[in-house]
């Protein structure tokens, strides 16, 4: 399907992947952004093997992943160091933390290159589902396709859709890439769970330790912006030597989470990618990941189909019951750390280990790591 013009709302990365696959196919690309310049915020990104392979399907594998560890396996502990839960990693299951800025403009160069237009300070004010965007500028851009992927808040979703909810997660993170050193645990993804924080630690270069710390929102000082070595070691002493690494007032913060659920993520030529779609929490390392294989799933689709209707159609069809599914097990996985009951906090650690025990279970967690889409490039 060539000759055809894309305009997609937000230049993060499922609509930078959206914007070098379709390129890719013959399409005329344009993405509007609404930041003064191209940028991601973050920190690390783990990245799984349906995002590794999106990568791989763009060309874009090598530079992505340049200077990244790949992991062995991931290891989910109690504060006592007993075992919960390990997933071995192999050839067929990689797993690796890229940097998100590094990620990011690999699929924003690639775009560049092969000639998406990329509009920055162009805030979307909505779209018309005969094709039409409108700018808070009060220009307007007409295409074939519009493609919302301006993130939990998305103006295009709440333009075409009276049908969709946001629920808020009573948890929030603090996300961090410190430099690494001799303590730290080579090759191997760790988290630990200690009533309801939670700390991880994952290798992402040899010269960078991606950390994360959860808790539940109105834990107030585990969230403070200036961060408390004192109050997180309390919780986990063995973890004191990652912890005096993070800068005391330099941390990223985010102190709630949100799901998006959508009934329908096409509404005529507009369609909801990403986070505007189906926003999860991070807990499953899948948001961004999950995003970008629904972006090249819906190229494929578009490419392989005679009318954009029927290639949406399709895509949608075939994309959403893995959303939904990662949906679904990240909140699980989430709960089972924030709104575990007091009372039975003693039997948690082996209630978690027998039902990680369960292939079915195992299978549902991984649906959207072992996701392929339908064709490659």
């Amino acid at each position: 399907m060539v000759n055809k013009q894309a305009l997609i709302v937000g230049a993060g990365l499922a609509g930078l992947t959206l914007a070098v696959a379709l390129r890719r196919y013959g399409w005329e690309v344009s993405v509007f952004e609404k930041s003064a310049a191209l940028r991601e915020t973050g920190t690390g990104l783990h990245t799984w093997e349906n995002g590794l392979k999106v990568l791989e399907q763009l060309g874009l594998y090598k530079r992505a992943t340049r200077g990244v560890q790949f992991l062995s396996s991931m290891e989910l502990l109690d504060n006592d160091h007993k075992l919960i839960h390990r997933i071995p990693f192999s050839d067929q299951l990689r797993f690796c933390v890229l940097p998100r800025v590094q990620l990011h403009t690999t699929l924003s160069d690639a775009a560049l290159k092969l000639g998406v237009q990329i509009h920055t300070n162009m805030e979307a004010k909505g779209a018309d589902p005969n094709g039409t965007v409108t700018f808070v500028d009060g220009q307007q851009r007409s295409g074939d396709l519009i493609v919302g992927a301006d993130g939990i808040n998305s103006v295009i979703r709440d333009s075409i859709s009276n049908d969709h909810r946001m629920e808020t997660v009573a948890d929030g993170s603090i996300r961090i890439l410190i430099p690494r050193n001799e303590q730290d645990s080579p090759g191997i993804a760790t988290e630990y769970w200690n009533g309801t924080r939670r700390v991880g630690t994952a290798t992402s270069s040899d010269s960078l330790l991606y950390v994360y710390l959860s808790a539940v929102t109105d834990d107030e000082v585990a969230l403070a912006k200036s961060f408390s070595i004192e109050s997180w070691t309390s919780s986990f002493p063995f973890l004191r030597h990652v912890f005096e690494r993070i800068p005391g007032n330099d941390i990223h913060v985010n102190k709630t989470f949100y799901y998006v659920y959508v009934k329908r993520w096409v509404a005529g030529k507009v369609v909801l990618l990403g986070d505007a779609a189906h926003a999860m929490t991070p807990n499953l390392g899948q948001g961004a990941a999950s995003s970008m294989t629904s972006a090249l799933e819906m190229a494929i689709q578009l490419n392989n189909s005679e009318s954009i209707d029927d290639g949406l159609s399709k895509w949608e069809k075939r994309i959403r019951p893995m959303i939904e599914m990662t949906q679904i097990m990240a909140r699980a996985y989430g709960s089972s750390a924030t709104v575990w009951p007091a009372e039975l906090m003693g039997i948690r650690s082996h209630v978690l280990t027998e039902v990680l025990k369960s292939v079915d279970i195992n299978e549902m967690i991984s649906t959207a790591a072992r996701f392929v889409t339908s064709t490659n490039l």
